[in-house]
């Protein structure tokens, strides 16, 4: 049953990490990837109340609360911006209902995960994994025969033949990135596998920065860079970790060879195809950053986003416009959480949102004394995940909705109290 759970509950999370629509699979347009997961989710819930006859005690922690305060806040910001706001028309509650549904996800998930083992998360990220590697390969396989090998380097074809993804590419690798946190997981070795496993880990980990660096997504290239650079810090703090030889020791020195061989075989397989790796990372990251273009080469509407956007949040600072506003007064998405919500909400929501997602993260670079070190890994990881995308990753996206956001905190918690007094 706890097998059964994991792989339904990696469905889920999987769901929410990519939101696609169903015409973007040949699918009705009302079979959304979102609304599967919370279909999967209220099932897991049903099932799992089935199961105890008696109330279970469910485990609320500190970050636990933390993000109930926070999403209880923006509920009732919300509706006060929608009564108190001039523009009615413009307000959304279809917005605040996916708020509240935000909240539902978040409950349910505490509930559904407050009693796991690590027999559970190896089953968790075993499945994540293997939906991972599918996406991965199904993603450039319609890549290569859309636009051929030659095309990699071509950036107009790469971001033309994704045009038709309703989210967009850029959000649809921040999913391959959520979901890769399961090949990080047995990369890192924090979740014990195979060597079929951890092979794969290191393949899903190649394609994903490789096909980041080739649609020429800044955010997310940053944002992998910024997991493992905190994971690894880290979990290189942690003395009992270092000590027991788990960080890059044994078969993960053996890992990170393979890695480097498997770049090294790639690069020189592109360059044998005409194209320079060098020059593609110089020109899609270096140069459009400097001459602050977008990563097609035109003047990066962020910029102008951002400057419009300020001057209409300095008229209404404390209740903003409305929640879901912003698209109808600007004609473009954010691509920024922060903005967003103080648009939409006013100042003072993005103030208490920042100042408890930093007391979430100073907390959690002080868990405490490791009881089980087993746990610490996992611990790390989804912790990472969560910090990085939070004051990352919400600087490029609105991801503040996004629920695997939110998953990956919960499940750093429940690892925290398992390997920390």
């Amino acid at each position: 049953m706890q097998t059964l759970n994991a792989v339904a509950f990696s469905m889920c999370y999987l769901f929410f990490s990519f939101g696609l629509n169903g015409s973007d699979l040949g699918l009705p347009p009302f079979i959304t990837f979102n609304r599967l997961g919370y279909v999967f989710v209220t099932i897991m819930l049903l099932l799992h109340a089935l199961r105890f006859s008696q109330p279970q005690k469910i485990f609320v922690g500190k970050a636990d609360k933390a993000i109930l305060r926070i999403m209880y806040m923006m509920i009732v910001w919300s509706c006060i911006s929608i009564i108190v706001t001039p523009y009615p028309h413009q307000a959304s509650v279809g917005k605040l209902v996916e708020l509240c549904l935000l909240l539902y996800v978040v409950i349910t998930t505490m509930i559904l995960l407050s009693e796991i083992d690590l027999k559970w998360i190896n089953s968790f990220f075993g499945s994540l994994m293997i939906i991972n590697t599918i996406m991965l390969v199904a993603t450039f396989v319609y890549l290569v025969r859309t636009i051929g090998v030659a095309g990699l380097n071509n950036l107009y074809l790469i971001r033309n033949s994704f045009s038709n993804v309703s989210i967009g590419l850029n959000r649809y690798i921040t999913g391959l990135v959520f979901s890769s946190v399961s090949s990080l997981a047995f990369a890192f070795r924090v979740v014990e596998g195979g060597k079929t496993q951890r092979v794969l880990s290191v393949l899903n980990s190649i394609a994903l920065f490789f096909f980041t660096v080739i649609s020429g997504s800044r955010q997310n290239v940053i944002s992998i860079l910024g997991i493992i650079f905190l994971t690894s810090t880290m979990l290189r703090r942690t003395t009992t970790w270092r000590r027991n030889k788990v960080m890059l020791g044994g078969s993960s020195k053996r890992t990170l060879v393979l890695f480097v061989l498997l770049i090294m075989c790639v690069t020189l397989y592109l360059d044998s195809k005409g194209i320079e790796l060098v020059d593609m990372l110089k020109a899609r990251f270096m140069t459009t950053t400097v001459q602050k273009k977008s990563e097609i080469g035109v003047v990066d509407p962020r910029i102008t986003i951002i400057r419009n956007a300020t001057v209409k949040i300095k008229k209404r600072p404390f209740f903003g416009h409305g929640i879901g506003s912003f698209f109808s007064f600007n004609g473009i998405y954010p691509h920024n959480a922060f903005l967003n919500i103080a648009f939409e909400l006013g100042l003072i929501p993005v103030a208490i949102l920042l100042l408890s997602a930093f007391f979430i993260m100073m907390k959690g670079f002080r868990p405490g004394q490791i009881v089980d070190v087993q746990w610490v890994g996992i611990y790390t990881v989804s912790f990472s995940f969560f910090i990085v995308g939070f004051f990352v990753s919400n600087i490029f996206n609105d991801l503040f909705y996004t629920k695997s956001l939110w998953i990956m905190l919960i499940l750093s918690n429940r690892a925290s109290k398992q390997a920390f007094f």
